[in-house]
């Protein structure tokens, strides 16, 4: 992955399901983050879920975001760029490799592992999806934590074992979200420096914080989309996606109280805020918690999913857009769910506060106090601290 220098201008961009955001930050030699300027689409809900359509109009966000940053004077050298499903897909793999006796780990080795993972994955994806080989684009594979003799290491080269346990997580963006967006970023004089998904973002983000080894569920509802991933144990096990986020809910209110469907948005946001009268308040909620229950019960199943890896960290960590909206925390702390939990008790519900992030940055901008920018800071702080 292309390094770039701290001290210059960095855009960082996040292109979700429902919007664009951005910000153009600096690291100084402390190694605290300046955030000089930001700058976000508005919320973009089409009547249904079509890829083509929505990607056509993500792709003009992006241009008009982009724009607006140098338009403001920011003049940023490099980008590097987070996307969030449907614009990816992802997978965790394990490879374990066990001798009669200890050998040296060169990384020779390892190298010829990743190779060799890289290609299943490629291969495995290309059928998946069905698609040809110019339609997708293989990122760099990250290596987790690996355990040596059955006891984890962050640096194996040159050390001897007879077990060699190794996480390593592999992902792809559609060809032509990163085309465009590398375009986008040529035509204004930026370099892209690098690509990630959402789900690696909140994971090095947990690392930085310090929360990665106790584990967490992470919730990340989008507009369009939930992604559901996996820490434990310090490793990115796994992430499944669902459709249905916010803007399910959206349309439920739309349809019922004949909105247009980006007007159901703000109507929502304030429904979140409490700004709402007495007798709007008490009809949206009902809206709400129908499309909230049905929301759940595919949340049970990306639980069911990921509890094949072993029993579910008690924390569920709540990110994204629909953080605006409390009953998204309550269906996650309900009883049915301690059935997936180590001691089976129901999910302790948390999110994404600015005071985690005081000490990582000089100053948090006031829009930062607004759920849906919150990953915005995750994707910050993963950039600068992406290759630990």
């Amino acid at each position: 992955m292309a390094k770039f220098s701290s001290s210059r201008p960095l855009l960082v961009l996040d292109v979700g399901s429902s919007g664009v955001h951005a910000a153009v930050a600096t690291r100084n030699a402390k190694g605290v983050i300046d955030i000089e300027r930001v700058a976000r689409s508005h919320p973009l809900v089409l009547p249904e879920v079509n890829l083509k359509k929505l990607w056509k109009k993500l792709h003009a966000m992006a241009a008009d975001v982009v724009g607006d940053l140098r338009k403001s004077g920011s003049r940023p050298h490099s980008a590097v760029v987070i996307f969030s499903s449907p614009w990816y897909f992802s997978e965790v793999r394990r490879f374990t490799h066990v001798s009669e006796t200890a050998v040296e780990i060169t990384g020779k080795l390892l190298d010829t592992f990743m190779a060799e993972e890289e290609e299943r994955f490629r291969v495995g994806a290309l059928e998946r999806f069905h698609v040809a080989a110019d339609e997708v684009l293989i990122l760099e594979p990250v290596r987790m934590r690996a355990l040596l003799n059955g006891y984890p290491a962050d640096s194996i080269v040159g050390k001897r074992a007879q077990a060699i346990e190794a996480f390593i997580y592999l992902s792809a963006v559609f060809g032509r979200a990163k085309s465009d967006i590398k375009t986008l970023l040529a035509d204004n004089g930026i370099r892209l420096a690098g690509v990630q998904t959402s789900p690696m973002a909140l994971y090095r983000t947990a690392q930085a914080l310090g929360i990665a080894d106790e584990g967490r569920v992470v919730i990340d509802i989008g507009g369009e989309i939930t992604e559901v991933s996996l820490i434990k144990n310090g490793i990115l096990h796994d992430s499944v996606s669902y459709a249905r986020g916010l803007n399910f809910a959206a349309r439920r209110v739309a349809e019922a109280l004949s909105f247009d469907a980006e007007a159901a948005i703000v109507y929502l946001q304030n429904y979140g805020a409490r700004a709402l009268e007495n007798g709007k308040a008490a009809r949206a909620k009902k809206i709400v918690r129908d499309a909230v229950d049905e929301w759940k019960a595919l949340l049970e199943d990306a639980f069911e999913h990921l509890s094949g890896k072993g029993l579910l960290p008690e924390i569920a960590l709540l990110a994204g857009p629909g953080g605006i909206l409390a009953e998204f925390a309550t269906a996650l702390g309900v009883d049915e769910f301690r059935r997936f939990t180590i001691f089976g008790r129901p999910f302790t519900v948390e999110q994404l506060t600015l005071d985690r992030f005081a000490d990582r940055f000089t100053h948090i901008p006031s829009v930062f106090s607004n759920a849906e920018l919150t990953n915005l800071l995750v994707d910050i702080l993963y950039s600068f601290t992406r290759n630990p």
